[in-house]
């Protein structure tokens, strides 16, 4: 869960210039860093093992990086959409960009990536949150929060590496090896011997129409754009379970 002092999250976009400008009230930072600067002491204080999930801000990425200094048994992860977003998205009043944690600023995003390449930031997470036309149909600050993200985290991840702000070899290993030590699990590796687990992808550029998403939600920001990395195959312990051509 996202960590929040709830009496401080009480708008709807993140707090700044851009949220003034289009009168929505906005979610301060130290909603978020309140909250995670108390686990972090509570965690300190008993010894427990501490997971932050989905940090938006840089002051977020700087406490957890100073409490593993420490030695605080603390790992944390990020949403892509906070990767690739920011604030400035939500004008225009685009309801696929009303989520939790809100949408922050450049600085906040840039320290967020910074936080994945050294590591502060154990893992990257789709934070997929599928919704309805309905729920999305409402003014921005009423309506459900959320992306439909799934299924587009390959187009994301080389967004990045174009960019030259997140190698895909370090998204790779974010979103698989560092996300299953957060985990305790062995990391999906193709060995021989082992049966595997593994997707084959298309790296075509398509435009992306609501009759490709296969997920409940269409609520993705991606819809008439140029996307790539669409899965064509994906196998799960050696056995092909989707096939984009069935």
């Amino acid at each position: 869960m996202h960590p929040m002092v709830r009496s401080l999250y009480q708008g709807s976009m993140h707090s700044g210039a851009i949220s003034t400008r289009m009168g929505l009230k906005g979610i301060p930072n130290i909603a978020e860093t309140v909250a995670i600067a108390q686990l972090i002491m509570l965690a300190e204080a008993s010894g427990v093992r501490l997971h932050l999930s989905n940090l938006s801000c840089e002051d977020s990425v700087n406490l957890v990086r100073e409490a593993k200094k420490k030695g605080t048994r603390i790992t944390a992860d990020v949403a892509i959409a906070n990767l690739c977003y920011t604030d400035e998205a939500v004008l225009g009043f685009n309801n696929n960009f009303h989520t939790i944690p809100p949408l922050r600023s450049e600085r906040d995003r840039k320290a967020l990536i910074e936080g994945v390449i050294d590591g502060t930031i154990d893992a990257i997470t789709s934070a997929h949150e599928p919704r309805s036309v309905s729920a999305k149909n409402a003014p921005f600050a009423e309506s459900a929060t959320g992306i439909s993200t799934i299924e587009h985290v390959f187009h994301y991840a080389m967004k990045l590496d174009s960019a030259g702000e997140l190698a895909l070899e370090v998204f790779i290993k974010a979103m698989n090896e560092r996300s299953s030590a957060v985990l305790g699990l062995q990391a999906n590796q193709i060995m021989p011997g082992q049966k595997a687990n593994f997707s084959i992808l298309n790296f075509d550029e398509r435009t992306l129409d609501e009759s490709d998403i296969h997920s409940s939600g269409k609520n993705t920001p991606l819809l008439g754009e140029q996307v790539t990395g669409t899965i064509e195959h994906t196998f799960v312990s050696g056995a092909l379970v989707y096939s984009a051509s069935s």
